[in-house]
């Protein structure tokens, strides 16, 4: 997660506690470009409600979890 969050910002130092109110260049803007490549990347698709939630590794690390949960 936190590879493609890095990626998505150009490359950025980002790890397990990064948020968006660590990360200057993780702005609203590139929120999106984040959920773009982790749905690409994974194969999941984020409902309104967890793109608006997804605000850090952890809670994006949270959300990925509970729906490969739900696919099992």
């Amino acid at each position: 997660i936190a590879e493609t969050i890095s990626s998505a910002l150009g490359g950025v130092n980002v790890d397990v506690c990064a948020d968006m109110h660590s990360i200057a260049q993780w702005d609203s803007l590139n929120h999106i470009n984040i959920i773009i490549s982790l749905q690409e990347k994974t194969g999941a698709r984020f409902t309104p409600a967890e793109i608006i939630g997804a605000t850090s590794v952890e809670a994006i690390f949270q959300i990925l979890s509970s729906k490969h949960q739900q696919v099992k």
